[in-house]
């Protein structure tokens, strides 16, 4: 077993920098099952994305069922994880207490739009940066707090640069960005968000 500072730096660093199982696995010397079962820890601090609703039975699985459909893109189409398969594994991997409907219904919804999320794209250096916002729970002074995380990536490299925000106002989106630019020594010559329309009417009501 793991302790509870190891599980939250396991969760940090895919949650908050975006490291894979794998990265994690490998450099903090746990073997992928640990890793996992970590992240499918109910325990807080829990982190989501804006505008998900967390299902309480599955929730804390969605991070380790993206990862494997993640890792179905670099192995041969009859390799790739099947429904009952995924089901099986978080029940025998991860302790997963919920039904098979819950998963299927829930792989139902995310597949077609992994599709387009995960079109292979080829990018040139400097070209093109991307920029979201997302949400996180963390402790701050002993209590767990919401905070907002306004996240930067080079298309080219993937380098990645990420602050803390106490809101999605306008002030803390251009400081992001600002402090971004200066984090990567440059600008992109494009910069695309993942929901402008969101994004746009949030900075504006100064959420």
């Amino acid at each position: 077993m793991i302790g509870v500072e190891e599980k939250e730096r396991i969760r940090r660093a895919y949650f908050l920098e975006h490291k894979s199982i794998r990265w994690i696995a490998r450099n903090y010397h746990f073997s992928r099952t640990t890793v996992r079962k970590a992240l499918g820890d109910a325990l807080p601090p829990v982190y989501k994305r804006n505008k998900e609703r967390v299902s309480k039975v599955l929730g804390p699985f969605k991070p380790i069922i993206y990862e494997w459909l993640e890792e179905d893109k670099t192995k041969p189409k009859k390799q790739h994880h099947t429904g009952k398969r995924i089901f099986d594994r978080l029940k025998e991997e991860c302790g997963f207490k919920g039904a098979q409907i819950t998963v299927y219904k829930y792989l139902e919804k995310i597949r077609p739009s992994l599709k387009d999320v995960y079109v292979p794209i080829a990018y040139e250096p400097g070209i093109e940066g991307q920029v979201d916002f997302g949400e996180a729970w963390v402790h701050v002074a002993g209590k767990l707090t919401k905070v907002h995380l306004l996240c930067m990536q080079l298309c080219y490299s993937t380098a990645r640069f990420a602050r803390v925000y106490p809101t999605e106002r306008q002030e803390a989106f251009f400081d992001g960005m600002q402090e971004g630019f200066y984090y990567f020594e440059g600008v992109p010559r494009k910069v695309t968000f993942d929901n402008p329309k969101t994004l746009v009417r949030k900075l504006y009501r100064g959420h």
